[in-house]
Parts: C-alpha cells; sequence; structure tokens
C-alpha cells in the first residue's frame, strides 16, 4: 500500500476545505457597512486603499507570519490580476507558514510563561496544533480537544494545556480569559470589586478542573513523559481560597454530573456550542485584534458590560456568522481580510486617536517576537522562505525550536501588551544591531549574489527583500551612489544591515 508523509495528506485536506468554504466576500462588505456606518455617524472620513506593496507586506505578516519572499514582491507588483488580492489570501491560508503561524499564536495562550511550565516540553503541542490549522480544523473542536482531553502528550498533545498549569485556579483563569473573553480572577477569593462576578460563580466554573490531574512515566533510555487525566490521583492544586461548590456553567444551568464519570468534556460541549454567549465573541474579538491591531473591545479579555464594544453590531454580527459556520477561522479571517477595513492605507504619524479606533485607516503595528525571528531568517536566506524540520522527535527540529524561542523570549514583551506600541527596549535593540543573525550578513549577501552585481539592481534586490517594495526613485538613486561610491565588500553588508535595523522593516504597516 502507498504511504503519503503527513504533510502531503494535510495540504489534501486544506485544499478540500478550502473548495467547500462558504464565500467570504458578503460577510467582508458587511463588516465595510457596519464600519462605514460609525464613520459617517462620527463625521471621519475613510482612508484609501493601500497599495499592492504595503498590502502584501501586511498580509503575509498577518497572515503567514512573514515578510514576502522576494520573488513572490516582484510577481504581485507585476501582476494585472483584478482579484489578486483574494488570490494571495487563500494561498496564504492554504500555505504551512499560516499553520505554524497561528501554533506560535495559540501556544502563546494556552501555556504561562511560568518556570514550571517552561520545563515541560511543549513540542507535541505546538506540532498538534500547527497540524490542525493546517487542516482548517474549527477551533470549536479544537477547543474540545484541548479542554476535554485526556492521556499521555504524545498520544493526545492537547493534555499539554494541563500539564503546563499547576493549579486549578491557574486554569480556571487562563480558560475564562482565551475561551470567554472575561477577567474572573478577582473573584477568587471575593465577589469582584469592579464587576458583578461572584465568588460562588469563580469556583462553580473551576469545579469543572477539580478532577484533573498530571500523569507521569519514566521510560529507561527514553526519557520522562507526562499528561492528564481525570483519574489521575495526582490532582491539580487547590489554592487556600478555594470553595466547594457544584461545577456550573457560567452565569447557566447546573449539570448533572456523575462522579464515575469525566467533567471536561461536559464544560467544553457547552464552551462551544453556538449557544453559548461568550465563547464567539471572545473568539472573534481576538482575532480582529490580531489583524486590525484593536479589538472591537479593549481590553480584548475583558469583555464585560462595563466594557461596551466601539462597533456591538459589528462584534454580534461576527459572532453569530463565525458559529453558524462551524467555527470556521479561516472564514472569519477570509473576511477579515478582504474588507476595506483592513485594506486601508495606513494612518499617517500625528493622525487621531478617532481615526484610528474608527478603522479610518490602518494602525502601524510592532512585529511580534516570532515574526521578526523568521523575517530577518528569511531575509538573510536571501529572500528566500527556508523550510525547517517539522517533527518534534529530531534533535534538529528541537533544536531550530530552541534557538527560534530563545529569540523570541528575548523580544518579548508583558502579555497583553499592544502590538500597536514598541514595548522592547535598549536591550533588544542592542540585539538586533549586534546579534548573531547580523553577524552572518556576509553569508547573506553570497545568496543575493551581490559580488559583480550592479550597484542598482542590488539595491533594489535587497530593498524588495527587507521591505517588501521597490526602492522609490530618490531612495534608488541614493542607494545606487553609496554602493557606486564604496565598491569594497562591506557596503552591501552595511546596506543590508541599515535596512534590517530600519523601523519599516520591523514595522506591520
Amino acid at each position: 500500500m502507498t504511504r503519503f508523509p503527513m504533510a502531503f495528506l494535510v495540504s489534501l485536506v486544506a485544499v478540500a476545505s478550502l473548495a467547500a468554504a462558504p464565500d467570504a466576500a458578503p460577510l467582508a462588505k458587511q463588516i465595510d457597512a457596519e464600519i462605514q456606518k460609525k464613520l459617517d455617524a462620527e463625521k471621519v472620513p475613510a482612508g484609501p486603499l493601500c497599495d499592492d506593496a504595503e498590502f502584501l507586506h501586511r498580509v503575509y505578516l498577518d497572515v503567514a507570519g512573514v515578510v514576502p519572499p522576494s520573488d513572490k514582491v516582484r510577481e504581485f507588483l507585476d501582476s494585472k490580476e483584478a482579484d489578486k488580492r483574494a488570490k494571495i489570501i487563500d494561498e496564504l491560508l492554504a500555505s504551512p507558514l499560516y499553520a505554524r503561524q497561528q501554533a506560535d499564536i495559540w501556544k502563546e495562550l494556552l501555556i504561562p510563561k511560568t518556570a514550571a511550565a517552561a520545563r515541560r516540553n511543549h513540542l507535541p503541542l505546538v506540532n498538534w496544533l500547527r497540524d490542525s490549522f493546517a487542516a482548517n480544523k474549527p477551533i470549536g473542536q479544537l477547543t474540545r480537544e484541548i479542554l476535554a482531553g485526556s492521556g499521555m502528550q504524545t498520544d493526545n498533545p492537547g493534555t499539554t494545556f494541563y500539564v503546563v498549569h499547576e493549579s486549578v485556579d491557574q486554569v480556571t483563569d487562563r480558560v475564562s480569559r482565551v475561551f470567554l473573553g472575561l477577567q474572573l480572577q478577582c473573584a477568587q477569593c471575593h465577589d469582584h470589586p469592579f464587576q458583578d462576578w461572584k465568588r460562588d460563580e469563580y469556583w462553580a466554573l473551576a469545579g469543572f478542573f477539580s478532577k484533573v490531574g498530571t500523569l507521569f512515566q519514566r521510560v529507561p533510555d527514553k526519557g520522562d513523559f507526562y499528561g492528564a487525566s481525570e483519574t489521575s490521583k495526582s490532582k491539580l492544586m487547590r489554592p487556600p481560597s478555594a470553595r466547594e461548590v457544584p461545577p456550573q456553567f457560567l452565569r447557566g444551568d447546573k449539570p448533572t454530573l456523575a462522579a464515575d464519570q469525566p467533567y471536561l468534556p461536559v464544560l467544553a460541549g457547552w464552551l462551544t456550542s453556538a449557544e453559548n454567549p461568550y465563547f464567539a465573541r471572545a473568539l472573534v474579538n481576538r482575532t480582529w485584534h490580531h489583524f486590525l491591531g484593536m479589538g472591537l473591545v479593549n481590553p480584548i479579555e475583558d469583555m464585560s458590560a462595563k466594557n461596551p464594544a466601539t462597533h456591538p453590531e459589528l462584534l454580534e454580527l461576527l459572532a453569530r456568522s463565525y458559529a453558524q459556520a462551524g467555527f470556521d477561522h479561516q472564514h472569519l479571517i477570509r473576511a477579515i481580510c478582504l474588507s476595506n477595513a483592513y485594506q486601508r492605507r495606513s494612518l499617517p504619524p500625528g493622525a487621531s486617536d478617532r481615526a484610528g479606533k474608527l478603522y479610518a485607516g490602518r494602525l502601524v503595528k510592532i512585529m511580534t517576537p516570532f515574526q521578526l525571528h523568521d523575517s530577518i531568517e528569511q531575509v538573510l536566506n536571501g529572500g528566500k522562505h527556508k523550510p525547517w524540520p517539522t517533527t518534534w522527535e529530531d534533535k534538529a527540529d528541537i533544536r531550530f525550536h530552541g534557538s527560534r524561542n530563545g529569540f523570541a523570549n528575548f523580544f518579548n514583551v508583558e502579555e497583553g501588551a499592544s502590538p500597536l506600541e514598541y514595548k522592547a527596549g535598549i536591550p533588544q535593540v542592542l540585539r538586533l544591531m549586534n546579534s548573531r543573525e547580523m553577524s552572518r550578513i556576509a553569508n547573506a549577501l553570497k545568496e543575493f549574489n551581490a559580488a559583480g552585481e550592479q550597484p542598482a539592481k542590488l539595491a533594489e534586490k535587497l530593498v524588495l527583500a527587507t521591505l517588501s517594495r521597490a526602492p522609490r526613485p530618490e531612495e534608488l538613486e541614493k542607494l545606487t551612489g553609496f554602493l557606486a561610491k564604496n565598491k569594497d565588500a562591506q557596503a552591501p553588508g552595511d546596506l543590508l544591515w541599515a535596512l534590517l535595523n530600519s523601523t519599516e522593516f520591523y514595522t506591520n504597516h
């Protein structure tokens, strides 16, 4: 019998999913109608659409997590096809790069930045997430497999979620924030001081996790392995503030639970149901925040009655559509990226806050640490995408992830920081200027065939690879003059170094 590699099989599923996907264009038009309604009411003019270079740079970072390869920039800019923007959105959603970026995003959401979590193996979860997004697994199903998972990580990677948490309250707090869009932790010890959440409501939700415990196996010559189960004797810790309250859905029913049956599937079923008033709104708001730079509700994990949406009708529209589409994440992303709200030109420095909040133009974002790492790696590969190992058991893959995670951790900012503000400091700037990555510029220039290349052609190559656009006439004149005047081997490296350290390179605009 013929055996096919997993990547090939996953790509087939992605293609089949794309063929069966509902048309996102009508939803994109509804998005724009709601945005325009608010702009008209506030008497704020909508800005123009961005040009092709700006769109390609933006959509690659937002969907694929990396700047576009040089050849793709030139191909896209030269294309005369009227629907080329829609086609590139579909192409990116079907690519492994989309799945990898979603795995990065969800890893950050699911794994706490604690010393205990850092000691556990995250790669089973990361690779499972990557494969799940490559197959366009519905977010409802993905969530159920994470929350109701049981067994060892090697067999059921979703159990990593419980392996990296130490206590029931840690799990409850993260589930509330990620899947419900709510900050409930202040109700752990007392009734919430600013919202109307009660302490018993908190512990009623936490009650669903009361039976969860971790599993451990030591296999000779292979190492230690972990997992989670509701039948484990090693239960998650309970803080002194814990109350014994029967499990109950948040502001909902109190289900009938048998003591000898698992609780988690019941919780996961309620949480991901289309009738749940929190789940779809939380996921839509988080996705909108990723693509537009701010949520329809801000902060995105405080979707309470006292913190209303800027565009409540749009939020309800998207949440309803998301649920009706079976929590098809690619359909939601496709609709957002097709909208004029997403494709508008970036707002200039000094633009009013009101214009940004009403989406009259695109807000400029800072690259995420993973986007920055992967974009630098691509540029240093001559502006070409460089694939890497994909099986977590492979030692080369483990080394690669370790290096990539180390870079990302160095540039990480506090959880919940706005992507619109540069939160890094002098150490990060110095790292970019003097890092190990920058020491590879000389080798990178060989990939660009810099030796003997005409100054104008080389300048164009370097700008295309870093800034995703052709150099403007005045830029080309200056860059060509610099390279022609400084004919030593260091000049092209200095130019590439300057481009990689420019604001235009490390911003998503």
